[in-house]
């Protein structure tokens, strides 16, 4: 049985809906003892936008999150671990 890592982990807080011809969700990410609110949008031709509360971005001294060295980590994890059901979501919300 893989042992799972509590201390960093993304979770789907909300599904956002339709947005510009793509599909926004509301995630939490957790590194070591805090929450993080990430906005994460995508659309079917695998494009994506990604978006980092403030406290994240202080802390790790950038302006953005593509700024933060493990962004492109991050997406694919995202993209491909967290949100597995991305026709039903197309589906869903029309697009």
């Amino acid at each position: 049985m893989e042992k799972q890592n509590l201390n960093n982990f993304i979770s789907i807080v909300n599904y956002i809906g339709k947005v510009d011809n793509g599909v926004a969700v509301d995630l939490s990410l957790k590194v070591k003892d805090e929450l993080f609110n990430i906005i994460y949008w995508f659309d079917k031709n695998e494009n994506y936008k990604m978006s980092i509360d403030e406290k994240f971005l202080k802390k790790y001294n950038i302006n953005n999150i593509y700024e933060y060295k493990n962004y492109k980590k991050l997406a694919y994890y995202i993209h491909n671990f967290i949100i597995t059901d991305k026709e039903q979501l197309f589906e869903d919300f029309n697009l």
